[in-house]
């Protein structure tokens, strides 16, 4: 019900104006206080916003949704990575004793100067290194890390350099992600997106079959998303949406990304949003939905955390025909006949 109340104001509220919202959990009381509901609309707020506010790029967001905000948590965090490298760990003491110390330092220090204190930059930073087979290489790569801007520039084309080496299942799984989850018209559900990567349009329902797991949708996506405490998955770090935004040509299959960067990332959000609206127009037009209007609350309460999209689909998928530009017309030509018909021809639908 509380899904259905947030998308009603989102759709009628004024256009300067920005609805934020935060779920409450009973049984989650210890993670839900004050800081962590402000935490939650702050973040709101500037995901709605066409620029990162100078008082919040000032916090430079340390946390990135994660409860380590110092020096000591990063540099905490880096010794544990680090002592995991097999390098390191030798365990057939194949390196003297003080050439693992001095690298372990060595390392800690490099990334601790270079990613200032920022939890994200560290982490990337660090699987980079990691992929270092000996202790030179290890020490090469760490003089060749880049800051700043750059560094997240370096860090996001490195990610989906290794997304494209993937294999084909994982690399399809993580584009079709992170496409969901840049054009989403607001924050989505764990639940929301599976089902939402499980669409087939024009088919009559869904197949369990077809759906994948959380863990493979996280980990396809090579840690360019989280899962917050409200099951919220999202980008991890507003750069990586700014990223993917201005080349969205990358989301496209590898065999298609011929034109300028700009041009491509233009082009292949429209036809993002054109693909998102047929797969919406297949779900509402599911034979689940039918039987029409729901008796009472309990019906329809059950029937919606059953169909975890529908509230969006139901909601949205007209905002992502309007986002779908030239190609509005394939949407009609393509659905006129089949998903149109299914969904207006229906007056219980």
């Amino acid at each position: 019900m509380a899904s259905l109340v947030i998308d009603h104001l989102r759709r009628t509220a004024p256009e300067e104006t920005v609805v934020v919202y935060a779920y409450y959990d009973a049984g989650k009381r210890e993670q839900q206080k004050v800081v962590h509901i402000l935490a939650s609309l702050l973040r709101q707020l500037v995901e709605a916003s066409p620029s990162m506010p100078g008082c919040v790029q000032r916090l430079h967001l340390k946390n990135i949704g994660r409860e380590l905000s110092s020096d000591e948590d990063v540099s905490w965090y880096l010794e544990t990575r680090i002592a995991q490298h097999d390098v390191i760990k030798d365990e057939l003491a194949e390196y003297a004793a003080e050439v693992k110390a001095a690298l372990r330092e060595t390392i800690k220090e490099k990334i601790m100067m270079v990613s200032d204190g920022m939890f994200l930059l560290a982490r990337f930073h660090m699987d980079y290194v990691l992929e270092m087979i000996s202790p030179n290489r290890m020490r090469e790569s760490i003089e060749m890390l880049p800051r700043g801007l750059a560094a997240y520039r370096g860090i996001y084309l490195k990610t989906t350099q290794r997304i494209d080496n993937q294999p084909e299942e994982y690399c399809s799984l993580a584009n079709a992600t992170l496409t969901w989850l840049v054009c989403a018209k607001r924050p989505m559900t764990v639940p929301e997106l599976r089902e939402a990567l499980a669409i087939k349009i024009n088919a009559p329902s869904l197949n369990n079959g077809d759906f994948s797991t959380t863990r493979s949708i996280v980990e396809a996506c090579k840690g360019l998303v989280s899962i917050g405490n409200d099951e919220v998955i999202q980008l991890l770090h507003h750069t990586a949406r700014e990223y993917l935004d201005s080349n969205f040509g990358w989301l496209e299959e590898p065999s298609t990304r011929r034109l300028a960067a700009a041009e491509v990332a233009e082009r292949a959000k429209a036809m993002a949003h054109r693909d998102i609206t047929l797969k919406l127009l297949t779900y509402v037009s599911f034979d689940t939905f039918g039987a029409g209007p729901c008796n009472d609350d309990s019906h329809f309460l059950e029937r919606e955390m059953s169909n975890r999209l529908h509230s969006y689909g139901s909601c949205h998928w007209v905002d992502h025909l309007n986002s779908s530009g030239p190609y509005v017309s394939d949407i009609v030509d393509l659905g006129t006949s089949s998903l149109l018909n299914r969904l207006l021809g229906s007056e219980k639908k």
